[in-house]
């Protein structure tokens, strides 16, 4: 079934460590799930870190264009209506004001070969929430599963500070 942002985040919330603190990691698609789960301050939410991902549409302008394709009919029939609606949510997301609101520590991984976002997400982070952390990890959108010793390497030197 296809869901929003929204109820993304409520489904993600219900399942959120009650009894230990914790961080998120979210990458691509779920980092605005993870910056407003972050923006309602969790009590023991104690890390946010987001991969290769974005605050508003994250398109490159010129496949912006494309965004209008991912509409019915098209898109008419499981799983493509799943892959439309999630097209359309990061089409329209924009978590500029939530990340503002964030209040622990927040590290951005950036890809520095991300030939599917648009560029100015670490500075858009950096606008909402100038003590965002940045690292650049040589590698692809997906930089988490590319370069998974590089990115685990950024993330311990991010929790060994900002504990």
């Amino acid at each position: 079934m296809p869901r929003d942002y929204d109820h993304l985040v409520d489904w993600v919330v219900a399942r959120l460590p009650t009894d230990r603190p914790f961080a998120l990691l979210a990458e691509s698609f779920s980092g605005p799930i993870a910056i407003k789960i972050a923006a309602r301050r969790p009590v023991l939410l104690t890390h946010l870190v987001l991969a290769a991902t974005f605050l508003r549409s994250p398109l490159k302008a010129r496949l912006a264009l494309f965004g209008a394709l991912a509409r019915p009919p098209l898109f008419a029939r499981p799983p493509p209506s799943v892959a439309a609606a999630r097209a359309r949510a990061a089409l329209d997301a924009d978590e500029r004001a939530p990340l503002s609101s964030v209040t622990v520590p927040t590290l951005m991984l950036s890809a520095t070969r991300d030939r599917l976002l648009r560029p100015g997400q670490t500075e858009a982070a950096l606008a909402s929430r100038p003590s965002t952390r940045i690292a650049s990890v040589d590698g692809p959108h997906l930089v988490l599963q590319r370069r998974p010793r590089e990115c685990l390497a950024e993330i311990d030197r991010f929790l060994a500070v900002a504990s």
